[in-house]
This record gives structure tokens, sequence and C-alpha cells, in this order.
């Protein structure tokens, strides 16, 4: 087992990987397929609110990775980058999606597509936080579906990561160390 920890001024974050991950995802979603949490869903709705501005926009549906289904009045982090490297955020919200798993409608000046985005459940309370993704090391791409599970902030969360590897954003109201397993679907 490897472990890599990070110190960061706001929290500690220690990552177990348990084993190496290659290959390609049995589970594969399209970041594009009406069945992703990353997909762009132009028309508006009345009642929907409306953040940013710009001739693009969109909103998204929050799914659970596991089941694929959406995630009705659960608080979500949505974050809206420059360019698909992820260094300069332009938009962050958290909020809670509707009933149907809808969060704001984000207006932007360039078009907004999965690979600038990052849009997670988050869980715990508190302003501090951390989201983990996991990397497949032969290509950079993220992995997804793969099981994993988060202690720290005085809780245990089990799950899989998203179709782009993301885990959920875990928030707590310290500064405090967060131990991340990724292990294979196989454990």
């Amino acid at each position: 087992m490897n472990i890599l920890t990070t110190k960061n001024p706001r929290l500690s974050v220690t990552l177990s990987i348990s084993v190496i991950l290659s290959g390609c995802s049995l589970q594969a979603i399209e970041p594009t397929s009406p069945d992703s949490s990353y997909a762009c869903q132009t028309a508006t709705f009345a009642g929907q609110w409306t953040e940013g501005d710009g001739p693009y926009g969109c909103y998204f549906q929050l799914r659970d990775p596991a089941t694929r289904k959406l995630l009705a009045r659960t608080t979500y982090q949505l974050t809206v980058y420059a360019s698909a490297k992820k260094t300069a955020r332009v938009f962050d919200v958290e909020s809670v999606t509707d009933a149907q798993g809808r969060s704001l409608f984000v207006k932007m000046p360039f078009p907004i597509t999965p690979d600038k985005i990052r849009f997670v459940q988050t869980i715990g309370k508190g302003n501090n936080g951390r989201s983990g993704v996991l990397i497949r090391p032969t290509d950079g791409a993220g992995v997804p579906f793969n099981p994993y599970r988060i202690s720290g902030c005085g809780q245990t969360y089990e799950g899989v990561t998203d179709e782009t590897g993301q885990t959920v954003l875990v928030k707590c109201e310290t500064i405090e160390k967060l131990h991340v397993e990724f292990y294979s679907r196989d454990q």
C-alpha cells in the first residue's frame, strides 16, 4: 500500500492507494451523455435560479455515481474553470439541487464543456473542504466508478468516483486530516 500525504494550509489529506489501477472502465459513461452529471442542459424552466453572465449557459443534474439516480435536494459544489487544465476558477457555487436533481443555471462568456467543470455532492459542514480525484498514471484520465472510502471530520463516507474520477467534497468546521482509500472493485 502506498501512502501519499498532502499538506494544505486549510486541510491535510492522506491518500492510501491499495492497488495500481489501469485499463479501461467497464461502466464508462460519456460526460456528454444525458445520463451524466456533466451533461450541459441548455433549456431553462420557470423559477430556475441563474448565476453568471454571458451567451453560453446550462444547468446540470447531479446523479449518484453508483446507481445513476438523480440526487434531489442534495448539497453540491459546481466549479467552472477557464480551461480544461482546471487551474483558474471563474465560477464557484455551493447550493442544493431541486426536486429533479438540477443545479442552478450558469451563464459564461465561453462554452461550458465537461472538461471545464467539477460538479460533485458535498457532505459535512464548514468552510474547509476537499475532494479527491483518481487519475490513471498511463494517460492522466480520471478513473470512473472506482470504490473509495474517506474518513475524517468525525465521519466515514464510502462511494464510487463519478464519471470523471471525482469523489464527493468533504466539508469540515476545522482543519483536519482526511484519510482517502481507493480500492479495486473486487475488494
